[in-house]
């Protein structure tokens, strides 16, 4: 998940609001983002495009058995961890930059939504898995409209946004770490 660049999202934001960035109206709104999961390669070119507003539908069938699922969401929350590692949010001082970075992990957010939810839960953990899951959704829509800011270089209009974002990745990871799903929970 997007733990460790979202507190370079929030930092960068402040940073970049405190010392006066954000103000010109230039754009710089096509950049393109690559996503790995597994075998399945995803590139992106318009990356800040609007996401679905519908409610994130996990995968039916038989529930898997706690640990199965806890391993499989591991997997998944580990792989993009790994992904975002070799992403930065913080490439330069130019919200621009900055927006272009988190376009990146936005693609590697959105691959793991889609992984995740394939992975069934026990049936005991639906509703967690179901609000895990519309959480990360809620949390990759806000990443989004604050690219979409910096992009523009109106970063400094965007703190609201930043601290629903970081709200909604607080409490996506009390539920990853109630259920188990510690990779999930890494900051």
């Amino acid at each position: 998940m997007l733990y460790t660049q979202l507190a370079a999202l929030a930092l960068t934001a402040v940073t970049l609001v405190a010392s006066g960035c954000g103000g010109s109206s230039k754009s710089g709104n096509s950049t393109t983002g690559t996503a790995t999961t597994g075998a399945q390669t995803t590139t992106t070119t318009a990356a800040v495009a609007p996401i679905s507003e519908k409610e994130v539908k996990i995968k039916s069938g038989a529930p898997l058995p706690r640990t199965v699922w806890i391993k499989k969401g591991n997997a998944v929350c580990t792989h993009t961890l790994a992904e975002l590692g070799k992403t930065s949010t913080s490439s330069g001082s130019s919200t621009q930059e900055f927006g272009r970075g988190l376009t990146q992990v936005i693609v590697y957010e959105r691959a793991e939504l889609d992984e995740l939810s394939k992975i069934v839960p026990p049936a005991d953990k639906t509703g967690d898995w179901t609000q895990f899951l519309s959480g990360l959704q809620r949390f990759i829509r806000l990443s989004v409209q604050v690219a979409k800011y910096a992009q523009v270089n109106q970063l400094n209009t965007a703190s609201s946004i930043v601290e629903a974002a970081n709200t909604t990745d607080r409490q996506v990871r009390l539920i990853a770490k109630r259920d188990g799903l510690m990779a999930c929970t890494v900051s």
